[in-house]
Formats: C-alpha cells, structure tokens, sequence
C-alpha cells in the first residue's frame, strides 16, 4: 500500500494486517503539531465522503492500493465554506420573497418550486455549519465544549423545518406562507449567529459574512 500526503510519497511503512485507520492515525499524530488537520482521504482513486468512513476505515491495508491524503488548516477550509453559506442563505432569503409572493398570488406550483429550491439551499448552509463546527473542533478542544450552544442556537431551526414540512404534507400553503413571512426570521438569525459564532473562533474572527435582509 502506497500513501501519498499532500502529493508527496510518505515514508511510514504499515504491516498488512493493519488498518485504514491506522493509517489516518498516523497521519493526523504526524500533522497534529502544526495545528494541521486532516481534510479530505482518497482510496483506491475514490474520494471518502463522511458516511463512508466506518466502512473505508475498516478495510484492511492488505486490500488497498493507494490512500491518498490532503492536510492543511481548518481555518482555512472553514472560513471558506461559511462564507459561501452566508452568501448561500442571501440567495435563499430572495428566493423566499419570490415564493411568499407567488403563494399570495395563488401561484402555487412555481411558489411550492421556489420553496423546493429554499429548502435545498438552508439544508447546505445547517449542513455546511454541522461539518465546520466538526471540522474546526479537531484542532481546538475548547470549541467542542460550545457544542451545546449550537445545538441551543438550531433549535428554531428545526422546529420551523418541522412545521413546513408537516404543511406541505397537508398542502396547507397559507401556513407555509405565514411562516415564512412571520416566523422564518429567527430561522435565518440562528444560521447567521451560528456562522457568526464559529467564525470567531478561526482567523478570520468575529465577523458578520453576510447582509441577509429579515423575512
């Protein structure tokens, strides 16, 4: 089994009866005192997304070819995906003003096809907001312990995801309407102060990445 770090052949050797995760062991104690963390692993050409992981770290080295593995600053990487999540959920703030509108209208198959793609964006900015909360904590133990706090910060979150989709199982489209108009505002605060929160942990510090307009 080769290893490639950063591009570069490494020179840790493994027994074959060892496994995937020994491998990403020995690479994160190796990157560990840089402050470097590991992130991304490919094996076998084939990019390991985070539901792989249990299966691709137990595979035994004997029946790998190749691992590929990509370290560098969370910071970095973090800082990048969430702002990209800020100007994420500015799209989706617009998008939301164009469904209210076509709800009011009685244009329910565009507003329910507007919503369809607000839903799409708020999942990839909670989602981007999980996986750097994640991402940044392997570095900074004193960040893990703010896990509470997230999960405090979500909460309306889900409860207002939970009743959109409970309203359009029912087709109840005023409801829909009302609570993006009237009760989505604390949806978007909590993504905001939660993009806000954990970028003050990283280099960039404490600052807003985005101007998202209320409801």
């Amino acid at each position: 089994m080769d290893l490639y770090v950063n591009g570069r052949k490494s020179a840790n050797s493994f027994d074959a009866g060892q496994y995937v995760s020994d491998v990403v062991d020995v690479v994160r104690d190796d990157v560990s005192a840089n402050d470097d963390a590991i992130l991304s692993l490919t094996c076998d050409g084939i990019d390991v997304t985070e539901d792989q992981i249990p299966e691709v770290w137990g595979r035994a080295i004997a029946d790998v070819t190749r691992i590929d593995i990509t370290t560098g600053k969370p910071d970095e990487l973090v800082i990048d995906a969430l702002e990209q999540a800020g100007t994420q959920l500015d799209e989706t703030t617009k998008l939301k003003k164009d469904a209210i509108d076509q709800f009011g209208a009685g244009a329910t198959t565009d507003a329910v096809r507007t919503l369809g793609q607000c839903l799409s964006g708020w999942l990839r900015v909670n989602d981007t907001i999980n996986k750097s909360f994640s991402l940044l904590g392997v570095t900074n133990e004193n960040f893990v312990r703010e896990q509470g706090q997230l999960a405090e910060m979500l909460k309306p979150v889900m409860t207002q995801l939970g009743e959109i989709k409970i309203a359009m199982e029912a087709a109840d489209y005023v409801t829909i309407a009302d609570i993006l108009e009237y009760e989505f505002d604390d949806v978007q605060n909590a993504w905001s102060g939660c993009i806000d929160m954990i970028l003050s942990h990283t280099s960039a510090g404490s600052r807003p990445v985005m101007q998202t307009d209320p409801g």
